[in-house]
């Protein structure tokens, strides 16, 4: 399990607001951070930061395996699926 932030304010790279490990070398200030909490998986850290902001994405230097695109990709579908 890790823990992960999300920004607060919007990246200037990416226009969007931006899912950290706690551990990661290009994490913002304190200040600029929501804890989001523990997860098991980045996955699971970049859904939860999509209840609070609007567009979301994951860091390139600590969650490097969202990319090429640097997002989960979502739908009610897969969801229900799941269950």
């Amino acid at each position: 399990m890790s823990e992960f932030y999300v920004t607060t304010t919007v990246s200037k790279e990416t226009n969007t607001y931006v899912v950290h490990k706690d551990d990661c070398s290009e994490l913002p200030v304190v200040e600029e951070l929501k804890y989001l909490g523990s997860y098991a998986s980045s996955e699971a850290a970049f859904k939860a930061a999509t209840g609070y902001f609007d567009p979301v994405s994951c860091c390139p230097t600590c969650i490097k395996e969202a990319y090429p695109s640097g997002v989960f990709e979502y739908s009610a579908e897969k969801e229900e699926a799941a269950v």
